[in-house]
């Protein structure tokens, strides 16, 4: 109802910024300024900062130095506590780099515990640890299996009896929810 009553354009910014300012002016008709902070004044400013990037990216007359100049001073302008979710991410991902950099370089689990708790938390790296135990486990448990199925197949089509062997293989290393994701591997 409330979109009805918006001007139609075709700048999709526009466009969000505009949804977004009716529904901020909408909650004026429900709550006070200090229900509505308190509710919604994360999201808003979360919602606020992701069109003004829009704005700037979308915006053709920008050379890549300005909508890069433009982006830094969002990015100064950020709450930290803002920045900090959204930077969560993409830190996750330069570490899980660094790991794998770490490893092939023949860090061991000592040294990739280390840099996880160096970055996150001792909590946290004991949590990615046996992330990585278990992933580990997943691997050669599918290693396994892949190679008892190539044997009882034998290059050839399963019929009924191989397909009970190879049901009865399942049943023997994975629980009924592991199984599901079998089919990938197949």
């Amino acid at each position: 109802m409330l979109e009805r009553g918006l001007p139609a354009t075709n700048d999709l910014a526009k466009g969000a910024r505009q949804r977004l300012a009716a529904m901020q002016q909408l909650r004026h008709s429900y709550f006070s300024v200090q229900e509505i902070d308190g509710l919604f004044g994360a999201g808003d400013a979360y919602d606020n900062d992701a069109i003004a990037r829009l704005e700037i990216n979308s915006d053709a007359t920008l050379t890549a130095e300005q909508r890069k100049a433009r982006l830094a001073a969002l990015d100064a302008r950020m709450p930290a506590a803002l920045r900090a979710e959204r930077d969560a991410p993409s830190q996750v991902l330069r570490l899980e780099d660094s790991v794998r950099q770490l490893r092939a370089q023949g860090g061991g689990d000592n040294e990739v515990y280390r840099l996880r708790a160096a970055a996150f938390s001792p909590e946290a790296a004991a949590r990615l640890a046996e992330v990585d135990r278990e992933e580990a486990d997943w691997q050669r448990r599918i290693g396994a299996y892949q190679a008892q199925r190539k044997d009882l197949l034998g290059g050839g089509a399963p019929n009924e009896r191989t397909e009970a062997q190879l049901q009865q293989l399942r049943d023997a290393n994975f629980s009924a929810e592991e199984q599901r994701r079998l089919g990938a591997y197949e």
